[in-house]
């Protein structure tokens, strides 16, 4: 279970590095949407639960597989 956590986590955390690094190259931003902080946190509205969804699927298949196992 957990190197799924850990794959999770390395997977989601280079999503949103890229979704923040294509968000901040638009020269258009101004202001507030030019700070990364804020990318982030649309990341975390927009992408975030599609992650966690996939997580606990995840985890949830890890655990039946080695259910009987352990």
């Amino acid at each position: 279970m957990l190197g799924i956590v850990t794959t999770w986590f390395l997977m989601t955390s280079t999503c949103a590095l890229v979704y923040v690094a294509d968000a901040l190259r638009n020269p258009g931003l101004e202001g507030y949407e030019a700070d990364w902080t804020w990318q982030l946190m649309f990341f975390g509205i927009t992408r975030l639960p599609y992650f966690v969804g996939g997580l606990v699927v995840a985890l949830a298949i890890g655990w039946r597989f080695t259910r009987g196992h352990g």
